[in-house]
């Protein structure tokens, strides 16, 4: 096991994320999702969008018993969205955890996919029921298969 991996801070507080980023700061707070959550996806999603939520909600159903909903157009403690003026390389995204809500925020479909797949590891990879009391926190991402960089910024 590499030396950076076993110090990093998501190392040291028990998380695995592959690839694992090469930044973390962790701090307190949580997030608390309701059974009946509502999974957001504004504007008009593409189908890999739309792909993309129902994996979260798959996710949230068969993993966290949530009975989520991804309604068109809704607002909602779960958001998902693409803005292509981030700072950020194709694949790029940012995961966002606040005590409010969790937003994955995509440069493009393959950014938004990448993001989402990031929030279901980590939820995987912390105590069931995660979701409900998430770390908050900020992750981005970019070139994911490629350059595997990112980093974990908490408010």
């Amino acid at each position: 096991m590499s030396e950076s991996f076993q110090t990093s801070e998501l190392f040291r507080a028990g998380i695995a994320i592959i690839p694992e980023p090469q930044q973390a700061e962790l701090a307190e707070g949580a997030l608390a999702l309701p059974a009946r959550v509502t999974v957001a996806l504004p504007g008009k999603p593409s189908k890999a969008d739309r792909f993309a939520a129902k994996l979260l909600v798959e996710e949230l159903k068969s993993r966290f018993g949530l009975k989520p909903r991804l309604p068109k157009g809704a607002a909602g403690p779960v958001r998902l969205k693409r803005d292509a003026k981030l700072d950020l390389k194709e694949q790029g995204y940012t995961l966002t955890v606040t005590p409010k809500g969790a937003e994955v925020v995509g440069v493009d479909e393959a950014g938004l996919y990448y993001g989402v797949q990031t929030l279901i590891e980590l939820a995987r990879r912390l105590p069931l029921r995660i979701l409900e009391s998430a770390a908050q926190g900020k992750m981005s991402d970019e070139e994911c298969l490629a350059r595997q960089q990112a980093r974990w910024n908490l408010a």
